[in-house]
């Protein structure tokens, strides 16, 4: 509700976009989630330019946070990882 992400206990700036990104994959945690679903959730749209768009705000938020906190599954999609990793 309170549109904040938060990365190490520390608060992390993001973009409206990456936020809605952020968000969608934290609701299925644990859930490997089709960038094509994603494009259409946090864009409005399923085209590759929107695919493009989506591995490009992973790649920020990777560089906001660590390398590892959003894995992608290579043909599958993206998930988050666990808090212990």
């Amino acid at each position: 509700a309170t549109r904040r992400v938060s990365f190490d206990g520390q608060p992390l700036e993001v973009s409206p976009m990456e936020y809605r990104l952020v968000a969608y994959l934290a609701n299925r945690k644990g859930q490997t989630v089709p960038a094509i679903e994603l494009a259409t959730h946090v864009q409005g749209r399923d085209d590759d330019a929107a695919k493009n768009a989506i591995e490009a705000m992973v790649t920020r938020l990777r560089k906001k946070t660590s390398a590892n906190s959003i894995h992608n599954r290579r043909g599958f999609g993206y998930l988050l990882a666990d808090e212990e990793e």
